[in-house]
């Protein structure tokens, strides 16, 4: 895998973080070449959506386990590279209009005795 430069262990192309956390966990899974070629089409998405897609489609396979060309390729097919990328939520916990306190739902129900 040397004598190309840029990053990934000596395979070129380079990426953001999403990018090389999928293509550096493929490389630590058994024989770096076994996934060589799965490597090698998922950073040559890159030429068919561009860079920020492709990084953002990565991160979101990361963060789901997924390690496939397919699931990368899918993610970008469908336009959810950047769903869900939000980690914590902008409103406090959600209310809902028909809900009770639990006391008040289980009031009809005997007591447990011991």
């Amino acid at each position: 895998m040397g004598g190309r430069g840029g990053g990934f262990g000596g395979y070129g192309g380079g990426g953001g973080r999403g990018t090389r956390a999928l293509v550096e966990e493929l490389f630590t899974r058994g024989a770096p070449l076994d996934h060589l070629r799965r490597v090698q089409g998922i950073l040559g998405l890159q030429r068919r959506c561009g860079r920020p897609r492709l990084e953002a489609a990565c991160a979101r396979a990361v963060r789901h386990g997924v390690w496939t060309y397919a699931a990368v390729k899918r993610i970008l097919d469908h336009g959810l590279e950047g769903a869900g990328v939000t980690e914590t939520p902008t409103e406090g916990p959600a209310t809902y209009r028909y809900a009770r306190p639990l006391d008040e739902l289980l009031a009809h129900l005997p007591a447990k005795e011991g």
